[in-house]
């Protein structure tokens, strides 16, 4: 799973879509007009453009909580991670339930490395949300970054069948991977590339699993697709380097699974 990143959720629309707006709305000095917009401009990008309209909502209702929410996720944007967490911490007192805010301030805290914060953060979450499964999947990632593998195991396992996306299936199938779990982590991991055939990750993640397994062919096979996928990851070298081993286990008559 790629590493954890603030995110910002609203509709993307057109530069010309803004300016009809403006254009429509006859009374776009409203604070809620303004917050919409300034979501738009964030989902567009457009951070400081976002962060002016969304100044001005909190100059007419100083004690806005989503105004104070959207402008920390803005702020995120253009790197003022101090100044993010300011409002993310503002818009939570104002509403201490506010649990989209408090899984956006988790995700935040933990890219700056405070994970006991972040944890805590996560954990608030579900109890005020247990079906909250983005607080519950962040939940997990920062358990496995902290080593508590067992336990992001359990958070994972906590999100219905019928929510478990792709990205839920890939850290999941990479614990069962560092666990041991061959079997059960290359069903997934196959799942993930019938689903999605440029899934790289999965990719390299099932030829791990099929070379440990000692389908040896195979995993070189898997990890060579993944690196036509994407060759940034220099894996050439590591499949260099398995398929000069596999050509030794085959001279020594060496089979079976490597663990």
């Amino acid at each position: 799973m790629k590493p954890i990143h603030l995110a910002i959720i609203a509709a993307a629309v057109s530069l010309t879509g803004f300016f009809l707006i403006g254009l429509v709305s006859p009374d776009d000095r409203r604070p809620e007009v303004k917050l919409e917009l300034g979501r738009r401009f964030a989902a567009a990008g457009q951070f400081d453009r976002a962060i002016e309209l969304f100044d001005d909502v909190l100059m007419e209702v100083p004690r806005h909580a989503v105004a104070f929410h959207q402008r920390g996720l803005a702020l995120d944007g253009v790197d003022e991670a101090e100044a993010a967490l300011s409002d993310l911490d503002a818009a939570i007192s104002l509403d201490p339930a506010y649990t989209d805010a408090i899984n956006d301030r988790g995700i935040l805290l933990a890219r700056l490395g405070r994970d006991d914060d972040a944890l805590a953060d996560f954990r608030r979450v579900i109890g005020l949300d247990p079906n909250h499964d983005a607080a519950r999947l962040n939940y997990a990632v920062a358990l496995q970054r902290s080593g508590r593998i067992d336990e992001a195991l359990t958070a994972l396992e906590a999100i219905p069948d019928g929510n478990d996306d792709a990205t839920v299936a890939y850290l999941k199938a990479c614990i069962w991977l560092s666990q041991g779990r061959l079997v059960a982590a290359e069903q997934l991991f196959d799942r993930l590339v019938t689903q999605d055939a440029d899934n790289t990750k999965a990719w390299l993640h099932r030829g791990l699993c099929r070379w440990r397994l000692g389908r040896h062919d195979q995993g070189v096979a898997d990890l060579e697709q993944a690196v036509r996928l994407d060759d940034e990851l220099m894996l050439a070298e590591l499949v260099a380097e398995l398929k000069t081993a596999l050509a030794e286990r085959v001279a020594a008559g060496a089979t079976g699974p490597d663990r």
